[in-house]
């Protein structure tokens, strides 16, 4: 089993993190609200808002960035989706993912 590790950029929409519903493990998310105000996103095991939140990431303020780094990485078996909202002006994802 290969995991390479992997970065991704989503902008202002809904999205899986690498390869939708294949097993991966986020180590960092960089989450960025635009200047219109605060911003949460909202971390899932699946490959939509129909799986298992794992996570809630407040940015409380425009234009303001959130670093959040988890220690030995977020075990994701279902995949990784984001929701975002209208507020968020970017969410980077530092992760490893199976190729096969």
């Amino acid at each position: 089993m290969s995991l390479p590790i992997g970065s991704q950029k989503i902008t202002t929409s809904d999205s899986a993190i690498g390869t939708s519903g294949k097993k991966i493990r986020v180590y960092g998310l960089i989450v960025r609200s635009d200047g219109d105000g605060a911003s949460v996103v909202n971390v899932y095991d699946g490959t939509s808002t129909s799986g298992t939140l794992m996570d809630v990431i407040n940015v409380g303020a425009a234009s303001t960035t959130v670093r959040v780094m988890y220690c030995g990485g977020l075990y994701l078996g279902s995949g990784c989706f984001l929701d975002v909202d209208t507020n968020t002006a970017f969410v980077t994802a530092i992760y490893e993912q199976e190729n096969a």
